[in-house]
């Protein structure tokens, strides 16, 4: 099965390093600006839908094309092979980033009329056996099946956040450029919802981030573990396809990730979408201020940082030097000699000064980007 898998724009990488990881029979893997195209035996793709913590959206690769009118798009949808999942009625979803003079719901009924002289079906909007997806980025139109029918960035966990929160599939690649494993020492000391220590958990543990989102997966109509089953003579329905992966999930692993901050209110939050996840075991939470960090460790016993500290306006930046300074002068001392800081900033460059004055190197730097907004990524070493 030709698939796709859309993450945000910056973390294609470590969703192909994702893909590889839960699948790795994957073949012909070819990164594109905020896509990673790949393919695998249909029941690898379905769990790499339930496992994934980079993907936004994955689905069915059908078609993909670049265009330049409108009109482009209906004509290239008409030549693509509609496979047989002998469905009834269907729906249309779209997503359009860039320019154009379109909007998504033209899309949506250009790419409905294609299907319905391809197919003879029609369109069902509340209840149709199969989604298909238009998603549409600059001039490149990617055209298929959606294999999950829900945002896959938005995580069921995160109850209490607040404005400024990262989003847990950026928090995710971040964790990746870490380096991280599941045996270091890995501390966040900002923790505001707890985003990072609940994907870290989550991934160390390999208990599924959609544990509790089942049955929402759109492929359940679809009978494609059925097909396969047929295929392979390991016939297995929807439950026992998720039992199968939830066996190797071990919540009782012991994980060294802790999860700090200066306000008991962002520590609450932490702790309590944790509780959600259904990890919070697998995580040391606790009110602890930056200047603190060196009386509550022994000299170079973290091995990791990742976090997303507070970033400067111009009505605080005095006090954001002072907690950088103080970051950095902790993190000289409890970051092991191999140790990573991984820091996402809108302010990267007070962080480099005050990296430069504890003599940390900058080992990398790469912009993420949530929606429109950009974030910079740095990873520092000693």
């Amino acid at each position: 099965m030709k698939s796709i898998a859309i993450t945000h724009r910056g973390c294609e990488r470590f969703c192909a390093e994702e893909i590889k990881e839960i699948i790795p029979g994957a073949k012909n893997l070819k990164q594109e600006e905020t896509a990673v195209i790949f393919e695998a035996d249909a029941e690898d793709v379905l769990k790499f839908c339930y496992m994934s913590q980079s993907a936004i959206h994955i689905f069915e690769l059908l078609s993909s094309f670049s265009f330049k009118t409108e009109e482009d798009i209906e004509k290239e949808v008409k030549k693509a092979k509609i496979p047989d999942y002998k469905f009834g009625d269907f729906n249309v979803g779209c997503i359009r980033i860039g320019e154009h003079d379109f909007s998504s719901q033209e899309i949506k009924e250009d790419v409905s009329a294609a299907i319905i002289e391809l197919t003879d079906k029609r369109v069902n909007l509340n209840n149709a056996q199969i989604n298909f997806f238009a998603y549409v980025y600059n001039n490149k139109c990617y055209f298929g099946v959606d294999l999950c029918g829900f945002d896959l960035s938005k995580r069921q966990y995160r109850i209490f956040t607040h404005r400024d929160a990262i989003k847990a599939t950026v928090a995710y690649c971040m964790i990746r450029a870490s380096g991280y494993t599941g045996k270091e020492t890995l501390l966040d000391p900002f923790c505001g919802g707890g985003t990072f220590a609940a994907e870290a958990a989550l991934y160390a543990s390999k208990f599924s981030v959609n544990y509790y989102n089942k049955d929402k997966f759109a492929f359940r109509k679809l009978n494609l573990l059925g097909d396969y089953g047929k295929e392979h003579g390991s016939y297995r329905d929807c439950t026992e396809f998720f039992a199968a992966i939830d066996k190797y999930a071990d919540k009782d692993k012991k994980l060294k990730i802790i999860s700090y901050d200066s306000q008991f209110g962002y520590v609450s939050s932490a702790q309590k979408n944790a509780k959600i996840a259904g990890i919070n075991k697998l995580i040391d939470f606790g009110k602890v201020e930056i200047k603190w960090l060196d009386t509550k460790y022994e000299k170079e016993a973290i091995d990791i940082i990742v976090s997303y500290p507070p970033f400067a306006k111009k009505d605080n930046q005095k006090v954001i030097e002072k907690v950088y300074k103080e970051f950095f002068y902790q993190a000289e001392f409890i970051l092991s000699k191999k140790g990573r800081i991984v820091l996402a900033s809108q302010s990267p460059d007070l962080l480099k000064k005050y990296a430069k004055e504890y003599k940390f190197k900058l080992l990398d730097e790469f912009s993420v980007w949530q929606g429109r907004m950009e974030l910079v990524v740095l990873v520092f070493g000693k």
